[in-house]
């Protein structure tokens, strides 16, 4: 379990900051229509 999260962590803090920039540019122009 310790070397997952030791291999997976990394990779995650590296990954979810794209996703949420791609999530909020996605959404802005759908707020917009709504």
């Amino acid at each position: 379990q310790h070397y997952i999260d030791k291999q997976l962590k990394p990779v995650a803090d590296a990954i979810l900051p794209f996703i949420g920039t791609d999530f909020e540019t996605l959404s802005a122009p759908q707020m917009g229509l709504f």
